[in-house]
C-alpha cells in the first residue's frame, strides 16, 4: 500500500509504493500529500496490471468481464443474485456491455445515467434517482473489481461532489381505517385479513404472507418476524429477510388480535359447515 512522508522542506512530499516481490518504487517533489498518494496508488495499479493481466485480457468488454470474472465471485443470497442479473441484463449491459473496459469513459457512464431517467418515445416513464443510483452502485462495484484486477488504470465512474441536492420530501398521509376497509372489502374474504395485518404492523407483503399462527403471541401482545414467503416454487418460506434489522419482534395491537380471531372463527365455521354437508 502506498505511503507518503515529508522529505526535507515542508512542501516536498515523497510517496513510496509496492511493486511486487519485495520491491518498492518512490517519487518525491509533490506539493501536497493527496497528490503524492494518488500518484503512488496509480503506480501500484499499473504494477498489478503488468504482473497479473495479459495484454489480450485487457481488451475484454464489460460484458466479458462480468461473465468471465465478476459473476464467479458473487457470494450472495439467491434473490440478490437474481436482482443483480436482472439489472445487468436490462439496464447496464445493453448500453455499456459492448465497450472495452480500458475504453470506458466517464462521459459514457454519465450519458447512460441520464438516459435511464429520460421518458421514452412510447411515453414510458424514466427511472427515479434512487433506482439509477442503485444501478450505478452495482456498476461501480464491478468497475472497482476490474481496477483491482488490473483491467482498468483509472476509475471512470463519475465523482460526486458537493452537498446532496435538497428536495422537498413528499408528506405521507396514512390511510384512515375507513379507507383501508374499502380496500380490504375489494378483496376476496380470505385475503382481507392480510390487508389489516399490513396496515396495523407495517409488514412488507412478503413478510405478511410468511406470517403463521405460531409467530403470534396473543398473551404477550407481540409478533415475531423472522421469515417471509418465498418467491420460488421449490420452497414455501425463505429464512432470510431483506436485512439483519428485518428480524424483529413487534407489537400486536388488540384491534388486530380481534380481527385475526374473528377471521379464524369464520374460517373454522366454514370448515365445520363443509364437513357437515359432506357427512349428510
Amino acid at each position: 500500500m502506498a505511503s507518503v512522508r515529508i522529505r526535507g522542506k515542508a512542501e516536498n512530499y515523497e510517496v513510496r509504493w509496492h511493486i511486487g516481490s519485495g520491491q518498492y518504487g518512490s517519487e518525491s517533489g509533490f506539493t501536497n500529500r493527496r497528490e503524492a498518494l494518488r500518484f503512488g496508488q496509480e503506480q501500484e495499479v499499473k504494477a498489478r496490471r503488468n504482473k497479473t493481466t495479459r495484454v489480450s485480457e485487457r481488451n475484454k468488454t464489460l460484458y466479458e468481464y462480468v461473465r468471465d470474472n465478476w459473476a464467479k465471485t458473487l457470494d450472495v443470497k439467491r434473490q440478490t443474485r437474481e436482482d443483480y442479473q436482472r439489472a445487468l441484463n436490462t439496464v447496464i449491459l445493453p448500453v455499456l456491455g459492448p465497450i472495452k473496459l480500458k475504453d470506458l469513459k466517464r462521459t459514457e457512464i454519465e450519458a447512460w445515467k441520464v438516459g435511464l431517467k429520460k421518458i421514452g418515445p412510447n411515453g414510458k416513464r424514466g427511472l427515479s434517482d434512487s433506482t439509477v443510483n442503485k444501478h450505478s452502485h452495482l456498476l461501480g462495484a464491478i468497475i472497482k473489481m476490474a481496477i483491482d484486477d488490473g483491467y482498468i488504470d483509472k476509475n471512470p465512474m463519475p465523482i460526486r461532489r458537493g452537498k446532496k441536492r435538497v428536495t422537498n420530501k413528499r408528506k405521507i398521509a396514512p390511510y384512515t381505517p375507513n379507507t383501508v376497509t374499502r380496500i380490504a372489502d375489494a378483496f376476496p374474504a380470505k385475503w382481507r385479513i392480510l390487508i389489516w395485518i399490513m396496515y396495523y404492523t407495517g409488514l412488507r407483503p412478503s413478510e405478511a404472507l410468511g406470517l403463521t399462527y405460531d409467530r403470534l403471541d396473543f398473551k404477550a401482545g407481540t409478533i415475531t418476524v423472522d421469515r417471509q414467503i418465498s418467491r420460488y416454487s421449490d420452497e414455501v418460506f425463505s429464512d432470510t429477510l431483506k436485512t439483519y434489522a428485518s428480524y424483529r419482534v413487534i407489537g400486536f395491537p388488540k384491534v388486530l388480535q380481534k380481527l385475526i380471531s374473528e377471521h379464524l372463527d369464520r374460517k373454522s365455521t366454514r370448515l365445520n359447515s363443509s364437513h357437515s354437508d359432506r357427512s349428510r
